[in-house]
């Protein structure tokens, strides 16, 4: 897969394909996304998080890295958002004899590190 990072552009696409040569009626599809609505850093400068390293500092399992890293997760805060996918009217053979609707949009979101994760809804 792709690695990307903050700042990207990203362009969720979907595929709708349909068996032989039926034909795709009208079709609507969204993405769902789920992202950080705030930056990692941003938490550590406002909400006093983690503390300076110290020697002590160690990988262990209960180490003070772990513990603030853990911390730092309950800090953590995500937004839902929707975004509209589009067709542009492309039909695109992916087969020998499957007609193909793709949707996509490019979005401007990864303003954020951390986890994002995207569901497709479609409706025909």
């Amino acid at each position: 897969g792709k690695t990307y990072y903050t700042g990207d552009v990203l362009i969720p696409t979907v595929a709708l394909q349909s068996p032989e040569d039926a034909v795709i009626g009208p079709a609507t599809v969204k993405v769902a996304v789920s992202r950080p609505d705030v930056a990692a850093g941003e938490i550590l400068l406002t909400n006093d998080v983690i503390t300076a390293p110290s020697d002590d500092w160690n990988d262990g399992p209960t180490s003070p890295r772990r513990d603030a890293l853990r911390d730092l997760q309950a800090y953590l805060t995500y937004v839902d958002e929707e975004f509209d996918l589009v067709n542009h009217d492309h039909h695109v053979p992916i087969g020998p004899i499957e007609p193909t609707l793709v949707f996509w949009n490019t979005l401007d979101i990864a303003k954020f590190e951390g986890e994002y994760t995207f569901h497709a809804i479609a409706q025909y």
